[in-house]
């Protein structure tokens, strides 16, 4: 998304050119390859793990870290390859979303309009919202230090990521819409006049 955004603000003409289906395609299979080969590493180390009578995970869903925890096995060589992957990929695709975005505001930048530059920055501002809140909690799920952390955290922050993510994707993306913003007045128009007459 974050060069979907680059080529439309930077290169608005040339978008469908630049943008044509092989390159989608390409993007799409690179981001799956990069997740195919990551998800591969993670689990082939923990599959050499092993696991004792104590199967209850104390997690709302089967993470690395809850696994790691009940494991009869030394697991340093996993958290710190799980820790290297992660920091790979993170640390990768955040890099290229700042380049992009670097990009876009120096472009803006350069428009004279001040309706257009509002414009712009509307378009990449629900992306940026969307992306901070996805990168804060991997961050802080697979890229700090296991030491001092309560599985209690970890849950919390599990739950941000799986329900309270999403939901706010949904609400950011769809207030963009005209239409939603307008029965979302008027619906709370609809709340509160009733109760001050």
């Amino acid at each position: 998304m974050a060069y979907d955004r680059f080529v439309a603000i930077c290169n608005p003409l040339l978008y469908y050119v630049i943008l044509s289906k092989k390159v989608c395609f390409q993007l799409v299979a690179g981001s799956f390859l990069c997740t195919y080969v990551n998800a591969t590493v993670h689990k082939c180390t923990e599959f050499s793990l092993s696991f004792g009578h104590f199967t209850v995970l104390n997690h709302f869903f089967c993470d690395i870290h809850p696994l790691q925890e009940i494991s009869c096995s030394d697991f340093c060589i996993n958290k710190r390859v799980h820790f290297l992957f992660s920091a790979i990929e993170t640390i990768g695709t955040v890099f290229t979303i700042l380049i992009s975005y670097t990009y876009i505001i120096f472009a803006i930048l350069r428009i004279r309009s001040t309706a257009g530059r509002h414009k712009a920055f509307s378009t990449c501002a629900s992306h940026l919202t969307v992306i901070s809140f996805l990168y804060g909690t991997l961050i802080v799920t697979y890229l700090r230090p296991s030491s001092g952390s309560s599985m209690d955290w970890e849950k919390m922050v599990a739950m941000s990521d799986t329900l309270v993510i999403p939901t706010i994707n949904l609400l950011i993306y769809s207030l963009r819409n005209k239409e939603v913003k307008d029965a979302l007045r008027r619906a709370i128009h609809q709340k509160i006049i009733p109760r001050c007459m």
